[in-house]
């Protein structure tokens, strides 16, 4: 127990160090001739390059009023994640062809339900992001269930029926935005504004001084509901509900003569039913577990069938 409780310490401070190293207390040097050190976001813009998320352009420039394209949205977000290593399964969306200079990252936040791109099958590379799109990525990135309940209506232009108003609520609950407060003190978000490039850097830094570098010690999914079993011969069709949480790409299925020791599985499924077709006589006793993308697993749902 000892030994688990200092490795525990040991990973934390790690993990602590990593962040604090990650957050600059000031970046003095002016990096980008457009962005000098009275800039709102000067500190922000100077963190983003040094952590290699953004390279700015070829002129010296960063041009931070200008607004943040959809491709290098994907290439900011690839790289927060420290570019990790990842192999292009070749092409998801209709305009994002091999080759275009975004490519690899866009093909990744779309591997990683980052970003799901149009109902036409585009993704619109060139395309602005608007404020609502930027709070879904962010919470797609580390709002790891995917399950949020907003507790009310914290900006007038972002109704609960708004398409991303979870998304929304959820970044003004972390403090990494607080939109603009008029006169009344109501506040207002601005949804369908594209974010300019200062902003983006703002909010990425907020994002990583409450979170950390993506991901950190992702939390477990919830465990499976409702699982049930209809016996008809020999055959036991098992279902559940599906999991909500976005995170959950499959579940593992054990089936065992006792409730500890599993003598078949696992059968890895995808969807939220499975049909045993060769369960032996008697009582069986079933595990049914949610693994998450991070490879990260839920604790076991349990049932007794009786088959013959």
């Amino acid at each position: 127990m000892k030994s688990s409780v200092a490795r525990l310490i040991a990973a934390f401070i790690a993990m602590s160090l990593a962040v604090l190293t990650a957050l600059p207390a000031h970046a003095a040097t002016q990096r980008f001739s457009d962005v000098p050190e009275h800039a709102q976001f000067f500190n922000e813009i100077n963190w983003l390059a040094a952590s290699g998320i953004t390279t700015g352009y070829p002129d010296g420039t960063y041009r931070p009023l200008d607004p943040v394209n959809r491709d290098a949205m994907a290439a900011f977000l690839y790289r927060l994640h420290e570019s990790p290593e990842f192999d292009t399964p070749g092409q998801t969306f209709s305009d994002v062809p091999m080759g275009l200079q975004f490519h690899h990252e866009i093909e990744w936040v779309a591997a990683e339900g980052i970003a799901t791109g149009y109902p036409d099958g585009t993704y619109r590379p060139l395309d602005p992001v608007n404020r609502d799109a930027m709070a879904a990525f962010l919470f797609r990135i580390y709002c790891h269930g995917g399950v949020y309940e907003p507790t009310g209506q914290t900006f007038t232009d972002v109704t609960p029926d708004n398409q991303f108003y979870t998304e929304i609520e959820w970044l003004a609950s972390t403090g990494i935005t607080t939109g603009w407060v008029a006169p009344d003190g109501s506040k207002t978000f601005r949804p369908t504004a594209p974010i300019a490039r200062d902003a983006i850097a703002a909010f990425l830094f907020r994002a990583v001084q409450r979170f950390g570098i993506p991901p950190l010690f992702p939390d477990s999914p919830a465990a499976v509901t409702g699982l049930t079993a209809t016996v008809t011969g020999s055959d036991v069709v098992l279902s559940w509900n599906p999991s909500p949480e976005r995170d959950v790409i499959r579940y593992d299925l054990y089936r065992g003569q006792n409730d500890i020791d599993p003598t078949f599985g696992p059968v890895e499924v995808t969807e939220s039913t499975y049909t045993d077709t060769t369960a032996p006589a008697g009582d069986t006793h079933y595990w049914v577990i949610a693994v998450s993308r991070y490879g990260v697993v839920s604790e076991p749902a349990t049932l007794w069938v009786t088959v013959g």
